[in-house]
C-alpha cells in the first residue's frame, strides 16, 4: 500500500485535490477524508441505520473511492483487496483495537460492530467503552475509520465528540438503491452538546430507524424506466431540517462480486468471535420476536383479549410491568400494518433446532 513519494512530496503535489461533488457521496467523503489526511488530520465516520438498510455498502464504497483515488494520484501503487480483508477490516471494536497496533500510519480500519447480532445491555455498555478507547488513540496514526453501528444507544455523546462525520441510512427502496443523510461535527469548543445537534433530535432518529412515518410514493426514472418509489418522506425531511446537515444523496449497491467477499471475509466471522460471550443471531432474534407478536396478536384478534388484560400477562412474579398496554397496542398495530409475509429465512429459522433434534 505504500507509496514510493515521501510524505512530504504527496503533500507537495496534491494538495490541490478538487473539493465538492465529482463522481458520488461516496466519492465526495473519500476525497475529503484524504484532503484532511494532507493536514496530518485523522477522519473518523459513524455511519448509522437499521439491519438491511445499507450501512455496510455505503462504507465500502467510500473505502473503495478512497483506495481509488489514492491510487490514481499515486500516494498508492495498488489495491490489495485480499490483504484489506484480514489487516484493515475489524469484526468488532476489540479486534480492531488489537488490528490497529498493526496498521501502518495514513492507513485505513473499518469496523462493522454487531450488525447479525443482538446483545445484552452489559455488553452493550462494553461495547461503548472498547469504542471510546479506539477513538482516542486513532488519531496517533492519522487513521481513516469508518464504523457501522447498529444500535442508537452506541451513539453516545462520548462517541459523537469523538467523530469527525455521521452519517444515517435511514431507507432502502427495494434492492435499488438506499439514501444517506451526512452530518459534519462542529468543532468549536464553545458549543455544548455533542457537536452534532442530536441531543435534541434523538426522537427523530428512533422513529425513523424503524420506520414509524408516514409514507409518500413519487416517480422516479431508472435505468431509463420510469418507477414508482414509496419513501418517508417526513422522515427525510426531518433529517435534512437538522443543524449539522450538510448533504443528501442516493446510492445504489457494490459491484456483486465485492459484496461477496465481504461477506464472505467479514460478516461470515462475525458470529465467531470468541471474545463475545452473550450474542444471539439476529436472525434468531427476529424469529423470537416474530413468534412472540403472532401469539399477541392471535390472543388478542382470536381469544378477544383486552390490552389491560394483555398487559396483566406481562406482570411477573415480582410486580414488574413488563410491557404497558401502550406498549402491546403500538405492536399490534405495527402487525395489522404488516401487507406481507416475513422473509422465508425468518420463518424457516428453527430457533429451537437443539431441542427438536433431542426428542427425535
Amino acid at each position: 500500500m505504500k507509496s514510493k513519494l515521501t510524505w512530504q512530496e504527496i503533500k507537495e503535489k496534491y494538495s490541490g485535490l478538487k473539493k465538492g461533488l465529482k463522481k458520488s457521496g461516496a466519492w465526495t467523503i473519500a476525497n475529503l477524508a484524504i484532503r484532511r489526511e494532507l493536514h496530518d488530520w485523522d477522519t473518523i465516520i459513524v455511519i448509522i441505520g437499521q439491519r438491511g438498510a445499507g450501512k455496510s455498502n455505503l462504507g465500502l464504497k467510500i473505502v473503495k473511492s478512497w483506495l481509488e483515488i489514492k491510487r490514481e494520484e499515486g500516494m498508492i501503487d495498488s489495491i490489495n483487496w485480499k490483504k484489506y480483508w484480514k489487516e484493515n477490516f475489524a469484526l468488532s471494536t476489540l479486534d480492531a483495537i488489537e488490528k490497529y497496533r498493526k496498521l501502518e500510519d495514513r492507513s485505513f480500519l473499518f469496523i462493522d460492530e454487531g450488525a447479525d447480532v443482538a446483545y445484552s445491555s452489559d455488553t452493550m455498555t462494553i461495547l461503548v467503552r472498547n469504542l471510546i478507547k479506539l477513538l482516542a488513540k486513532i488519531r496517533e496514526k492519522k487513521i481513516f475509520t469508518i464504523i457501522c453501528l447498529p444500535f442508537l444507544d452506541m451513539l453516545t455523546k462520548r462517541v459523537l465528540q469523538m467523530t469527525h462525520l455521521l452519517i444515517v441510512v435511514p431507507y432502502r427502496f427495494k434492492n435499488l438503491w438506499s439514501y444517506a443523510f451526512v452530518y459534519a461535527r462542529n468543532p468549536n469548543p464553545l458549543i455544548g452538546g455533542d457537536g452534532f445537534g442530536f441531543d435534541k433530535a434523538k426522537k427523530i432518529l428512533e422513529r425513523g430507524l424503524t420506520l414509524d412515518y408516514t409514507m409518500s410514493e413519487r416517480w422516479v426514472i431508472y435505468k431509463g424506466q420510469r418507477i414508482r418509489e414509496i419513501y418517508p418522506r417526513m422522515l427525510f425531511r426531518k433529517l435534512a431540517s437538522l443543524p449539522s446537515f450538510k448533504l443528501m444523496f442516493r446510492y445504489r449497491p457494490v459491484k456483486k462480486e465485492l459484496e461477496e467477499a465481504y461477506k464472505k471475509y467479514v460478516k461470515s466471522k462475525v458470529m465467531n468471535q470468541e471474545f463475545h460471550t452473550d450474542l444471539v443471531s439476529r436472525l434468531k432474534f427476529e424469529k423470537l420476536e416474530y413468534m412472540y407478536n403472532t401469539v399477541l396478536y392471535n390472543l388478542y384478534t382470536k381469544d378477544g383479549k383486552s390490552l389491560k388484560q394483555l398487559e396483566r400477562l406481562h406482570i411477573d412474579k415480582f410486580g414488574n410491568v413488563l410491557l404497558s398496554a401502550g406498549s402491546i397496542k403500538k405492536r399490534l398495530e405495527r402487525i395489522e400494518a404488516m401487507e406481507k409475509s416475513p422473509d422465508r429465512e425468518i420463518i424457516e429459522e428453527k430457533v429451537f433446532a437443539e431441542e427438536e433434534e433431542e426428542t427425535t
